[in-house]
């Protein structure tokens, strides 16, 4: 568990030892077995890095980092408080954060996630933010039904709030069955020919209330759940205008159990403000309210979020209401800079399945201790049962949802961009490569036969759109097959159309035989398909026999290649102007330059011959020998002899070092 100590003035305390802590569980001192002192230095945000050409899951771990999920819950946000909070995040994006921060943003309403690491996906998680709307449309009518009220009345058959809504209704003009003299006279009744109006409207805002909640609280949980992989601080913020507290929904105690499991703080970040009106001060000019219902009116904002508030106290954290919400987010960043992972292995081992307080005390005066509350014991009988519409595994689902990588299976991938595909759509070519070593075969008649599910999924940055693919690999390999691809590793391909924009690719492999899993996260661009613009160039040092009796390039996840090797090097050309012949003119030429910027070696300018069909492709063998290990550039050089214009395209790759 990770524990925050903070002094009177709210600053963390940092320089604490494991003989500062005292951990006790229902009341019994326990033993800290571990014990990590986190500190992250103040530093002002670093300029976004450029975007990786290969992606991979095998990155050696850096220092301890910290992770960040922001639940814009969309479902009860209304579209005026959502662009209200929008300057509020960019501001958390843009300098809240430190370098190494994983930041994940999630929509409740559906459609994609977006995670990225700062400071090189910055921009891309202020672009994501930008682009999210508020989807409640708020019932601004003078003598309106509040989400509370519903509550009561259905759930609860308050008599109370009954009256206070039948006086309302009378003192709105909301009950016409009975003439304005008759409605002045019985506004004290509380119960009246209203009630049958009472019960029909309660039902029905209690209905849409409890489907938006069961919404956001099954994403919240979600959410909560991928986080359980990693150590580390790990902050929930709840961006929201509130959620009724209804305790007839377990979605509450789903959450919070979930947030307890994965040692996870959920923070309700109140979208409203220090407003104590019902969702929006604005939607009540005009209501006439009794002077008696006065205190539960001005109370109805806070009844309206008492559910978030719940969320949040019971995991640890609290609810930021305050006027400047950036100053909130904030206190929360500064709070996790520096925290301690205590670690102990509790004396009471009963699987009883019951709730074990959990204590945490540091013997200095004047501070204060923030840590979880306590965990539910694992319990033989199983675990309740939810009613869910998912329908993957609940392992691959929250390896899909983690920000972070999951390295059972080895990992690498890289995005090939091509030609126009119809319209404004282009040619998408994922390539992936996985470690055979990982997959666990059995041998089959002389062959290494084993079986991989893969899960795809490829979301929008600018329209929050998913594109999924979901197959199985039947591996069957003789020896000599699976021996080469120990050495170059499993080729996956997956290929797709998709519109201009930015792009975010989440790759699952899961063995059969063993379990293992494999996760790999890669962003990509897809230009528009309009001008001179060129393919992603192939680089590969194999080649593969095509129709025709040709060959062409293999197209490779890596962009490490051999010394003394041919590299070979496949793209098109797009957009270019016909000239009077109805052809188009094009020249290229390239070059490879070291990591300082000096030419290994270049050509001159060379036209281009088109195709039969006018098509500009061309491939070219670059030797690499004499060249040393390191870092280099391909750059070509790309004219359209009709218009003038020039294009550069600069691609990446490494002479790696030979083997021991």
């Amino acid at each position: 568990m990770d524990v925050v100590v903070l002094d009177k003035k709210g600053e963390p305390v940092r320089g604490l030892s494991r003989e500062d802590f005292v951990v006790s569980e229902d009341g019994r001192p326990q033993s800290i077995a571990s014990f990590d002192a986190v500190s992250l230095p103040e530093s002002p945000p670093s300029a976004p890095a450029t975007r990786s050409r290969v992606s991979t899951n095998t990155v050696a771990a850096g220092p301890q980092a910290r992770s960040f999920v922001v639940v814009f819950d969309d479902l009860h946000l209304s579209p005026l408080t959502a662009q209200g909070i929008k300057p509020a995040l960019q501001e958390f994006l843009t300098s809240g954060l430190a370098d190494g921060d994983d930041v994940t943003i999630v929509p409740t309403s559906g459609g994609a996630w977006w995670t990225a690491r700062v400071p090189e996906g910055r921009d891309d998680l202020v672009a994501f933010v930008r682009r999210l709307e508020g989807r409640r449309v708020l019932d601004r009518a003078s003598g309106r039904m509040t989400e509370y009220e519903a509550m009561r009345l259905h759930v609860g058959r308050d008599t109370r709030v009954a009256s206070e809504v039948i006086r309302r209704y009378y003192d709105n003009g909301l009950l016409a069955e009975l003439a304005p003299s008759d409605r002045t006279a019985r506004r004290d009744l509380d119960v009246d020919p209203g009630q049958a109006q009472l019960r029909i409207e309660a039902a029905q805002v209690y209905t849409e209330a409890t489907g938006r909640n069961r919404a956001t609280l099954r994403v919240l949980e979600r959410t909560v759940a991928a986080l359980a992989a990693a150590r580390g601080r790990k902050t929930v913020l709840l961006v929201s205008e509130g959620l009724i507290h209804d305790p007839t929904l377990g979605e509450f105690r789903d959450v919070t159990e979930a947030a307890r499991r994965a040692n996870a703080v959920v923070y309700f970040v109140d979208a409203r403000g220090l407003t104590t009106l019902p969702l929006s001060g604005a939607a009540d000019v005009g209501r006439t309210v009794d002077p008696r219902d006065l205190g539960s009116f001005l109370d109805q904002g806070l009844r309206e979020a008492e559910g978030s508030d719940s969320v949040a106290v019971e995991s640890g954290g609290f609810a930021i209401r305050t006027n400047d919400l950036a100053s909130g987010l904030r206190r929360v960043t500064g709070e996790s800079r520096a925290y301690y992972l205590i670690g102990y292995q509790p004396t009471n081992a009963r699987r009883d399945g019951k709730f074990r307080k959990i204590r945490v005390e540091v013997g200095r005066e004047g501070v204060e201790v923030r840590a979880r509350k306590g965990y539910y014991a694992p319990s033989d009988s199983g675990e309740r049962r939810k009613d869910s519409e998912e329908t993957l595994d609940p392992r691959v689902r929250q390896a899909l949802d983690s920000p972070f990588a999951a390295e059972g299976i080895p990992l690498r991938m890289t995005s090939y961009v091509f030609g126009p595909a119809g319209g404004e759509k282009s040619t998408v070519l994922l390539a992936a490569e996985a470690d055979p070593a990982a997959v666990d075969f059995e041998e089959k008649e002389g062959r290494a036969s084993g079986q991989i599910e893969s899960f795809l999924v490829v979301s929008s940055r600018d329209t929050g759109e998913n594109v999924t693919r979901e197959r199985q690999l039947d591996l069957s390999l003789p020896p000599d097959v699976l021996a080469a691809l120990r050495r170059t590793w499993l080729p996956i391909l997956r290929d797709m159309e998709l519109a201009p924009g930015t792009y975010q690719a989440r790759l699952l492999l899961r063995d059969r035989r063993s379990g293992r899993v494999g996760t790999v996260r890669h962003d990509f661009e897809v230009p528009p398909a309009r001008g001179l613009r060129a393919s992603t160039p192939i680089l590969s040092d194999t080649l593969q026999n095509v129709a025709g009796g040709s060959s062409r390039p293999v197209p490779l996840a890596r962009r490490a290649f051999a010394p003394g090797s041919t590299l070979y090097c496949l793209f098109e050309v797009y957009g270019a102007e016909l000239g009077a012949t109805g052809r188009p003119r094009v020249s290229v030429a390239y070059r490879v330059r070291r990591a300082d910027g000096t030419s290994l070696l270049s050509t001159d300018p060379r036209p281009l011959a088109p195709g039969p069909g006018g098509e500009l492709s061309q491939m070219l063998g670059i030797p690499l020998g004499g060249a040393a290990p390191g870092a280099y550039e391909l750059v070509l050089g790309v004219t359209d002899e009709g218009s003038g214009e020039t294009l550069e395209v600069v691609e990446p790759f490494a002479i790696a070092a030979p083997p021991a």
